[in-house]
């Protein structure tokens, strides 16, 4: 029986493992860093604009809010304010301060006119 022969010289190139280089993997991870940077920019970006977007929508909810509630107050005015009217006739009054407040305003306190009381069931 004849053994087959073995060659020791260098293996043949078609049978031969190739694999992947030092250099191949660091440009790959390189690449790869790059890419998930550039990825990590346009979500920080997109959250951004997000809550740039929240907090206009919440002012814009808190001014809507705000219209509504003066325009309900000044719709149960008990006085006609056109002309101005004199407190002391007893027709009500309706006080406007613009600007910003420097003091605070003083407390007023409703009069019962028939009985001089007081009368907590007006604000």
């Amino acid at each position: 029986m004849t053994r087959p022969v073995v060659s020791r010289s260098r293996p043949n190139c078609a049978r031969r493992r190739r694999g992947y280089t030092m250099v191949e993997i660091l440009v790959a991870t390189a690449l790869m860093l790059i890419l998930m940077g550039a990825v990590v920019q346009v979500f920080s970006a997109i959250g951004d604009s997000v809550n740039n977007s929240r907090s206009t929508l919440e002012a814009t909810d808190r001014l809507r809010a705000t219209a509504a509630r003066l325009q309900m107050d000044l719709q149960g005015l008990t006085v006609v304010p056109i002309p101005p009217c004199r407190p002391d006739d007893g027709g009500g009054y309706l006080e406007i301060i613009e600007g910003p407040e420097s003091a605070p305003a003083p407390i007023t306190v409703a009069i019962d006119n028939d009985s001089g009381v007081a009368d907590t069931t007006v604000g």
